[in-house]
Order: structure tokens, then C-alpha cells, then sequence
């Protein structure tokens, strides 16, 4: 029982690093980046060098957040796409830290588990679905949006990462209606006589 503490308080902290680097990572991506100094600074060294670069896909390409050159207004969009994408996923995450919460502290059955269970599989579900299709579609127009009328894109993409994210969101929320039933079996044994 020790060990399951131990290895869900760790996890729990290292979901949490998370939950802070989802929305830190976007906002460095499209605003921070604009403006990072030039030169040879020491960060710009990092950022030249690959060991500090985040990316992007959209529109069949690779963009670098140093390279990446685009107006305020289309970085805003593409925070926005960051938003759409990232938000179900990040309130999904939230639940996992409150599970590892509940196996931290040595719970290990009751029915926030299946609650929460149920949560991060519905968010799961919501984020494979809406915030995938959302967020591409928000990166497609931020990352073209500095082209002339005619040569910008909306792209709409539903492919192999979102069939992969709904069978995960399905068993999650499966294993979420078990634990439930579990449960309420559970309580009625507790009953019988």
C-alpha cells in the first residue's frame, strides 16, 4: 500500500507540472515567441540550437516558435486554436490529478473514482472530437493567415489521432460506468444480511 501512495503522490505532482506547462507552453508558442531576443543571448542561443524549440503542425508542415513569423491578430488565432485544443485535455488532466489525489491518500475504492473516471473520459471524448477539429481548424487560418486572399486555409481534419482518441475515451468512460456499478454492488452486499 505504500508503494501505491508513493508512486500516485508522485504522479500526482508530475500531472500537475502539466496542468501548469499545457497553457505556459501555448502562450510562449504564439505571443512569447514574437518576442524573444535576437542575437546571441543566451536564451536565443537555446532557442537556435533546438534545446528550448517547441512546435506546431498545420497544413501538412512543421512550424518552429523561432522561425515562425506571423502578425499579433494570427498569433491570437492560433492561441485560440491552443485553447480549443488543449482545454477538454487539461480538464481531463485535472481529474487524473484528483485521482492520484484519492490513491495518494490511500483510497483506493469509492465513488469519486468512478466519477472521476467518467469525467476525464467524457472530456477525453470531448477533446478527440470538438477540440481536435477545433484546434486544427484555428491553426490552419492562423499559420496562413499572412498569405493574400485566396491562398489562406481551413483545414478540418478527423483522421487515425481522433479514432484513437475516442476508443481511449470509451473505455475510460466504460471503466468509469463499471467502477460505478461496482460500487453500488458493493454498498448492497453491505446491506444483506
Amino acid at each position: 500500500m505504500t508503494r501505491i501512495k508513493n508512486i500516485s503522490l508522485v504522479l500526482k505532482w508530475a500531472f500537475g507540472l502539466y496542468l501548469i506547462m499545457i497553457p505556459l507552453t501555448s502562450i510562449v508558442f504564439w505571443v512569447l515567441s514574437a518576442y524573444l531576443p535576437g542575437g546571441s543571448s543566451f536564451l536565443s542561443g537555446l532557442f537556435e540550437s533546438g534545446f528550448l524549440d517547441i512546435t506546431m503542425r498545420a497544413v501538412g508542415k512543421t512550424y518552429s516558435a523561432n522561425t515562425l513569423t506571423l502578425p499579433l491578430n494570427a498569433r491570437l488565432i492560433g492561441l485560440m486554436g491552443d485553447f480549443c485544443l488543449y482545454s477538454f485535455k487539461w480538464v481531463a488532466v485535472l481529474y487524473v490529478f484528483f485521482l492520484m489525489g484519492l490513491y495518494a491518500s490511500g483510497n483506493l475504492f469509492s465513488k469519486k473514482h468512478a466519477h472521476y473516471f467518467k469525467r476525464i473520459g467524457q472530456f477525453l471524448l470531448l477533446y478527440g472530437t470538438v477540440g481536435m477539429a477545433l484546434g486544427d481548424s484555428f491553426h490552419s487560418v492562423a499559420v496562413t493567415f499572412a498569405n493574400p486572399p485566396g491562398q489562406r486555409v481551413l483545414e478540418i481534419n478527423f483522421g487515425s489521432p481522433n479514432i484513437m482518441m475516442l476508443v481511449m475515451a470509451s473505455v475510460i468512460t466504460l471503466i468509469g460506468w463499471i467502477t460505478s456499478e461496482a460500487f453500488k454492488l458493493k454498498a448492497d452486499q453491505e446491506l444483506t444480511i
